[in-house]
């Protein structure tokens, strides 16, 4: 995002979008502090709207909004190493990974700002390192109303 932030003034567009895509079957609780905290950030502190999404599913309802939305939208999207197993059939998390890389992927060849973080455990594992970034975004955003 900073690099976002940082660009030069004749290819900067300024931030008007925010998406939050979290990869995989998250837990009610998770959803709940990015939900909290992706609001806080967007709409409150940056003035700006936000979608929280949750993939694959959202890939194939609101992805080509993202691809050729407004320049101004910055994405970070989330994906765990470690996955719940399908309860139906036999898929590993290889297609969920692969599907996650590929978006980001796609996002970048089409010059949109898009983060991937990779988390290393499960979206459980993530609860709270989420939770105390995003508490950090929030208080440098305080400290710093300009940005």
């Amino acid at each position: 995002m900073q690099e976002f932030a940082s660009a030069d003034d004749a290819h900067r567009h300024p931030l008007s979008y925010l998406d939050v895509t979290v990869n995989g079957e998250a837990q009610a609780s998770l959803l709940s502090v990015l939900n909290r905290h992706v609001h806080t950030i967007g709409n409150e502190l940056l003035g700006i709207p936000v979608k929280l999404r949750q993939a694959p599913a959202a890939y194939h309802s609101t992805e080509q909004g993202e691809m050729d939305g407004p320049p101004s939208l910055v994405s970070l999207r989330l994906v765990a190493r470690n996955s719940e197993a399908s309860l139906l059939g036999s898929y590993t998390n290889t297609f969920l990974h692969a599907q996650a890389v590929s978006t980001w992927q796609a996002m970048m060849e089409a010059g949109r700002p898009c983060f991937l973080l990779v988390i290393d455990g499960s979206l459980d594992d993530a609860l709270e390192p989420l939770a105390t970034f995003f508490s950090q975004v929030e208080e440098y955003l305080h400290q710093h109303p300009e940005q």
